[in-house]
């Protein structure tokens, strides 16, 4: 949860998923949570970086992206929806929820 929250959003939803079967783990999900650990080893230089521009010729740009889906998960029959904010192109607040 560390690295979604501080670093890495891009795993946020396959950690929350892998949690919901924290209490019962089946080989499917032992095997997801090795490639998960495999994509961190390939992408372990990725990261989020914030550059600071001195000049103020540069305007600050915020962008939005949003998705959602209508009940998508066999499991629960219930919606998954996530969002993420970019300041010129750096990620600066995201959300996935269920």
């Amino acid at each position: 949860m560390y690295l979604v929250t501080c670093s890495r959003p891009d795993l946020g939803f396959v950690v929350l998923f892998l949690s919901w079967f924290s209490s019962y783990p089946l080989l499917c999900h032992h095997t997801t949570m090795k490639s998960v650990f495999r994509y961190l080893a390939r992408t372990h230089t990725t990261s989020l970086v914030y550059t600071h521009h001195s000049s103020m010729d540069i305007p600050l740009l915020i962008t939005g992206y949003s998705d959602a889906d209508y009940a998508s998960c066999r499991d629960t029959r219930r919606s998954i929806s996530g969002y993420i904010f970019l300041l010129n192109g750096c990620a600066i607040s995201w959300l996935s929820k269920k």
